[in-house]
């Protein structure tokens, strides 16, 4: 028991009134265990109890509850047992901030956090833990690679951890003519793409040291390596051994390896160099496909925070520079936060947060117009540029910033979660928005002869089809929603196979082979993601065996080029949804006694890594000539480098007409829009639960 102090009673010893008497009088308090209050539940979940037991006893009298979704009346009300749902599954603290709830998985010791939307809510396609984290150690992993193949280095262990080397690189160097040549690649398939450097003042360099490579300094060699790292991403097999005479596995190695060690040596993290930064950014964008994802999220958030350091998030005009310094540095931000967003997406994470910027888009003129002496600012031009592809991220990046207002850059949330709290209205007009500045300021513009510009096309419009599937629902970001009629369902699935269907053209256009590289890292993730797990749903017919085959047709491709390079946990995801898929289809023939298609190719490689995870044989799928040789072209005189505007080759008819389709400028936007949020939902459900009611 407690002594009291001499004056003080017994009501005014309440620990909480009178802390300061009780602790002069240097006495110890001992407090009684407060008495457990009753446990109550939930009266939404007491409601939800009821509501499942009376639509189990409907159901057993042969009445079927979701029949409810057609009556008028329901389009008036909200469904009680999602908002039930949805306040038991959220803790209150979050109601108003969704997008900080995530999917954790663990084991033992290691664990992994998804980000985004479509990772945040995959339920039971991501609680097998075992076997996400056995196939994402396993990425990349084949028995039937060569020594050459297995040499690699697909991480950042010691681009991150090694301290700077004494020992020259010049070893690591491809010789003069195989660097020139190299350049002149890269001139051609990668920069129209990146426009990071400015490519008459590198050339220069490279003409003043090519004959002399011990005397570059350490920024230069670094982005030197990057150059051959990017240059060799975008050749293929053959392209290599016909025109630089090795194998390019060999040739890659080396390269590599020397990026790295020339990183490391201009010691990269605590760099003040631009050369450095922007070898950085090339290299991390040659190494996107061949290592481990998440790994390579990190070197972009350190890429991120070097640019930070340097000051690239504030406009070079605010701080004094000269116009051609700025410009440059515009170049890099916008590029760099780009491919952050893209690594981000593929690895499931969100973006990495940005710090407050005021960088202005570059300004959209040709390299020749830019040079380092200049001091005054110059206009956009008026015509197509060779930063025309580059223009079409500038703009759908600055848009999405007019949507958000910057929160997806300061808070690192999901862009398309906050897109849906538009409503249907504003989110048809914002891509409404989207449409008119790019057929404006980009389509209108190209010469669909000219590869580029056709590379430019293709991707405004992809970008505006991505947009539209994207597009939330107006009542999803109030956590209530309207299911979708079949003829919406059936409009959102068409879509997402046309999607599908079209990137699949784009990728076997012969004017496009040189940019392959790029196309298969932006793959249509969604419409793939969607069109598989309506497939659960759907009776089997024509419709779905040309899914089947777009779908197959287009994953295909992707697996090709992939065959022996590292794969992120979308992969995994695709697996699992194809062979889930198939597995109900594959009933449906058998229950209506009609013969069984031979399985469709997606799902043959989603059944193969579903059952050995990516320790799989290799021999089956041949990458060699995966992709035809591309004419690339060969004038050596850089006196003046091209820019991937090469006029010589026509566009063929069939991609003409088949561009005229699509391509259709005097068509009104359509205003289908995709709730993503109702992919999260299917992905939750096995086809056995499958109740329309989750369309909300």
């Amino acid at each position: 028991m407690v002594t009291l102090p001499p004056g003080l009673s017994t009501q005014q010893a309440r620990p909480a009134d009178n802390l300061k008497a009780l602790s002069c009088s240097s006495v110890e308090c001992i407090y009684p265990e407060p008495v457990r209050s009753r446990h109550q539940r939930k009266p939404e979940l007491i409601l939800t109890t009821r509501l499942k037991h009376y639509e189990s006893l409907l159901r057993k009298n042969g009445i079927n509850p979701n029949t409810i979704i057609d009556s008028d009346d329901y389009y008036d009300s909200v469904s009680v047992e999602d908002e039930a749902e949805k306040t038991l599954s959220s803790d209150p603290s979050d109601a108003n901030n969704e997008a900080t709830e995530g999917q954790f998985l663990s084991r033992g010791s290691k664990s992994i956090y998804f980000d985004n939307n479509v990772w945040r809510n995959f339920g039971r396609d991501l609680r097998d833990t075992d076997s996400i984290f056995d196939d994402m150690e396993d990425y990349g992993m084949a028995h039937n690679l060569s020594a050459e193949q297995l040499e690699l280095p697909l991480n950042f262990d010691r681009l991150l951890l090694a301290g700077p080397s004494t020992h020259s690189l010049a070893s690591l160097h491809p010789d003069p003519v195989q660097s020139l040549k190299l350049w002149n690649v890269f001139l051609e398939n990668v920069n129209p793409l990146t426009k990071v450097i400015h490519a008459p003042s590198v050339q220069k360099q490279i003409m003043e040291v090519i004959g002399d490579i011990e005397s570059v300094g350490k920024g230069f060699e670094a982005l030197l390596f990057a150059v051959y790292c990017c240059a060799l991403n975008s050749m293929t097999e053959d392209e290599v051994k016909s025109e630089l005479y090795t194998e390019k596995a060999i040739l890659w190695n080396k390269c590599r390896v020397g990026a790295q060690e020339a990183l490391v040596n201009a010691r990269f993290t605590s760099t003040t160099d631009f050369l450095v930064l922007q070898a950085l950014l090339l290299f991390i964008i040659s190494a996107r496909e061949d290592c481990h994802q998440r790994s390579l999220w990190c070197l972009s958030g350190v890429t991120i925070r070097i640019a930070h350091q340097l000051g690239l998030h504030r406009d070079g005009s605010c701080l004094g520079m000269p116009f051609f310094e700025a410009e440059m540095r515009r170049r890099i931000w916008w590029q760099l936060t780009v491919t952050d967003r893209l690594i981000a997406r593929v690895c499931g994470s969100l973006p990495t947060p940005l710090p407050q910027s005021d960088t202005r888009l570059p300004t959209i003129i040709n390299d020749a117009e830019l040079h380092p002496d200049m001091k005054e600012s110059v206009a956009d031009s008026s015509g197509a540029t060779e930063m025309i592809f580059c223009q079409v991220r500038y703009e759908f990046n600055a848009w999405f910033q007019r949507q958000d207002n910057g929160k997806v850059a300061k808070n690192g949330e999901d862009p398309w979660r906050l897109l849906a709290a538009f409503g249907q209205k504003m989110s048809e007009n914002a891509v409404a928005d989207l449409e008119r500045t790019l057929i404006e300021r980009i389509i209108k513009k190209c010469d669909p002869s000219i590869p580029l510009h056709l590379l430019a096309i293709t991707s405004a419009r992809s970008t505006i089809a991505m947009v539209r599937l994207m597009a939330l629902d107006p009542f999803h970001s109030l956590g209530r929603g309207k299911p979708l009629s079949q003829a919406k369902r059936d409009k959102i699935f068409e879509s997402s196979l046309e999607l599908a269907k079209f990137s699949t053209e784009i990728r076997s256009m012969d004017l496009l082979k040189r940019f392959s590289w790029h196309l298969d890292y932006f793959f249509p993730w969604p419409a793939l993601l969607y069109a598989l797990s309506e497939l659960r749903y759907r009776p089997i017919g024509e419709s779905t065996s040309q899914a089947w085959s777009y779908l197959s047709s287009l994953y295909s491709r992707h697996h090709a080029r992939l065959l022996y390079r590292p794969r992120g946990p979308l992969h995994i995801i695709i697996s699992k949804l194809a062979v889930k898929a198939w597995a109900v289809q594959k009933s449906q023939y058998e229950q209506q006694g009609l013969p069984v298609p031979s399985q469709p190719g997606i799902v043959a490689i989603a059944s193969e890594i579903d059952n050995q995870g990516y320790r799989f044989a290799t021999k089956k799928y041949d990458q060699k000539n995966y992709r035809e040789k591309t004419p690339i072209v060969r004038d050596f005189n850089l006196s003046e480098p091209t820019h991937g505007i090469n006029t010589s080759t026509q566009l063929n008819e069939d991609s003409s007409d088949f561009l005229a389709d699509f391509f259709d400028q005097t068509a009104p936007l359509d205003n289908t829009a995709m709730d993503w949020g109702i992919l999260d939902r299917i992905l939750t459900q096995n086809p056995q639960d499958f109740d329309t009611s989750v369309y909300l």
